[in-house]
């Protein structure tokens, strides 16, 4: 269906990116209240919140932009990294009929977010104890283990649940995400 790894980056088989977050700024401000006009799946209300809401189908997902009068953008939702630059793309070419845009490259990736599963079950209280320094588990408020990992100078968070099923957050490549599964599978 999609891809979900950038064209040069390989995904440890393990893992299946699941949200992907980048930011973008075209450096003018934007007219929301037009551009809502033009836009299917829009929602503009500046009085609740001050971003233009959109969502855009573009292979099988639906990534949802927010749109600030800044001229800030933020894209989440999408299942890969490669997907979510093109629907940007493609949502910039679109509103460029509409307003007069400046061409950017500063498109940011803030966040990538996959899952995927150890194969074992999991004593969460005994894992707990064991990596007491970099681990937080309550179970009263949240069913998962919160493990950090550090990866690159930055700490990734496992959540990991009682059923050997993990979610990662905290990359912005697929590097990253590779170097906190191997790591992951290293320590349990």
């Amino acid at each position: 269906m999609y891809s979900t790894i950038n064209d040069h980056d390989h995904l440890d088989p393990r893992l299946r990116i699941v949200n992907v977050v980048l930011t973008a700024d075209v450096g003018n401000r934007l007219e929301c209240s037009t551009l809502a006009k033009h836009l299917r799946n829009a929602e503009y209300n500046p009085k609740r919140f001050a971003a233009l809401k959109h969502r855009i189908r573009h292979h099988g997902c639906a990534p949802t932009f927010l749109i600030f009068p800044s001229g800030k953008f933020v894209c989440a939702g999408a299942p890969s990294i490669t997907i979510a630059r093109r629907a940007f793309e493609r949502l910039f070419v679109y509103l460029q009929r509409f307003q007069h845009l400046e061409r950017t490259n500063d498109i940011t990736v803030q966040n990538v977010v996959a899952h995927g599963t150890l194969g074992k079950r999991l004593c969460l209280p005994h894992l707990a104890t064991r990596f007491r320094q970099q681990a937080t588990y309550e179970a009263e408020l949240f069913p998962a283990l919160k493990l950090e990992l550090s990866v690159q100078h930055k700490i990734v968070t496992a959540n990991l649940f009682s059923s050997g099923k993990f979610v990662l957050t905290g990359t912005t490549t697929c590097q990253a995400l590779n170097e906190a599964c191997t790591q992951l599978f290293q320590l349990l």
